[in-house]
């Protein structure tokens, strides 16, 4: 497999998991739909490019860059970037760990999910693989975590880490977006 075979193969995954997908500029991008309670959409953007390795030549890695909301207020800068950084220990070291971290990029007011992975360019079938694992690994991360980044991004001060880590622990099926939505509405109506 080539690179340019491997990139039409990641195309083709990002495109299972995206309504519409295009390539511009050798940027795969990709529409999520639908995550999370709320079905919020989050733009997907992957492309290979060179990392930094001292003095050899750059290694390649694939960057995945997510963005899940956007125009924050800049007077929520502080609270996002504290609840940002308690979902990120949540997914480094809690109960639901997975891949990649959430951030706020100030400049434009967004939210996003960033990932790099280091691609063996000699075993392209294999890393095929890896990538696969990372979107499925990725969107199932992000529909248990949109409704938490929407209630942050909106500065919502009701719903915390904690009370949204014990809804989480309420939910028998994920799958299951009915008892998700009534239980993240009980929540939320217990706290207002």
């Amino acid at each position: 497999m080539d690179v340019n075979e491997f990139l039409e193969a990641v195309q083709k995954d990002v495109g299972s998991l995206c309504e519409e997908t295009d390539v511009k500029d050798d940027v795969i991008r990709g529409m999520l739909t639908n995550l999370g309670v709320g079905g919020s959409a989050a733009i997907l953007e992957v492309c290979l490019e060179g990392a930094q390795n001292g003095s050899d030549l750059p290694y390649p890695v694939m960057r995945f860059h997510i963005t899940l909301a956007k125009d924050i207020d800049k007077e929520l800068y502080k609270d996002v970037t504290f609840a940002l950084n308690q979902l990120n220990t949540v997914i480094a070291s809690g109960e639901y760990p997975s891949i990649g971290n959430f951030c706020l990029y100030m400049p434009l007011g967004q939210i996003f999910m960033s990932y790099r992975m280091p691609i063996n360019t000699d075993c392209l079938e294999g890393e095929v693989e890896n990538v696969r694992f990372f979107l499925g690994t990725v969107y199932e991360q992000l529909d248990i975590f949109a409704d938490m980044v929407m209630f942050i991004a909106n500065g919502n001060e009701l719903v915390t880490m904690d009370e949204y880590l014990r809804y989480l622990k309420t939910i028998q099926d994920f799958e299951n977006l009915e008892e998700r939505a009534k239980k993240l509405a009980d929540i939320v109506d217990k706290l207002a």
